[in-house]
């Protein structure tokens, strides 16, 4: 629980039950934390003031964010009611919108009628309310980026789980070209039989097999025949001459 010393009066009115609105929802919303800070009217005028600030958990389209806020709580309270405002990082702009201005400030017919029912209007009930309409209508997104050839569509910022989804177009091959089946199987070019016949080895190889392939050629065996008569001639020759 707060301690009432920094809550005690002259500054805040009614400490006690500020400290145990306050204590109930730093129960309930863990990412908010407590600060003492100078907070600065339309006026112009300042006044330090008890401010909660961090996160709070919406979903949108199924997909958890954290939205940073802040609420002030007035010297007042309960009887005035809490200031709540959306506080963009870095990264991030306002979403001007029916419940949120440029300036992140947040509307509510909520906090609209505080006074008329202050013993049941709370800071706890204020915040789930607004958790709720964020959820419906985000009041951050992201930058878009400085150069226009990168823009992307505005995302919301602080993103609790953020799921890739691949784009299904990466999946899809291109269809067949209409004038060729797909179920037909692409056969080799046809090349004729003068183009798919080896190199010679040597020079008369080509000829000899033109001469085998149109019958005029002559089996090479006969040849072995050949120097065997001129010795059997000569043999003979030799022996009448003796």
């Amino acid at each position: 629980m707060l301690r009432l010393c920094c809550l005690s009066p002259p500054k805040y009115q009614d400490a006690e039950r500020t400290v145990r609105d306050v204590d109930a929802v730093l129960q309930m919303y863990i990412s908010l934390t407590p600060k003492m800070d100078t907070y600065t009217y339309n006026d112009g005028h300042t006044q330090l003031l008890l401010c909660l600030h961090g996160t709070i958990p919406i979903t949108y389209r199924s997909i958890p964010y954290n939205i940073p806020v802040a609420f002030w709580i007035p010297s007042e309270y309960p009887i005035f009611p809490p200031i709540p405002y959306v506080k963009p990082t870095a990264n991030m702009l306002v979403r001007e919108g029916k419940h949120v201005d440029k300036s992140g400030l947040c509307y509510h017919s909520y906090r609209s009628l505080w006074k008329n029912d202050v013993n049941n209007h709370t800071l706890l009930e204020l915040i789930a309310i607004l958790q709720g309409v964020f959820g419906q209508e985000p009041p951050v997104f992201t930058k878009p980026p400085s150069n226009p050839l990168l823009s992307t569509p505005p995302q919301l910022g602080s993103p609790q789980k953020q799921d890739t989804v691949p784009d299904r177009n990466m999946f899809i091959r291109p269809s067949p070209s209409p004038s060729t089946p797909t179920n037909m199987a692409l056969s080799p070019p046809h090349i004729p039989p003068s183009a798919n016949t080896s190199l010679s080895r040597w020079a008369g190889d080509g000829t000899a097999y033109y001469n085998i392939q149109k019958g005029l050629a002559v089996s090479f065996h006969y040849y072995y025949f050949i120097p065997l008569f001129v010795y059997i001639y000569i043999f003979i020759c030799c022996v009448l001459c003796v």
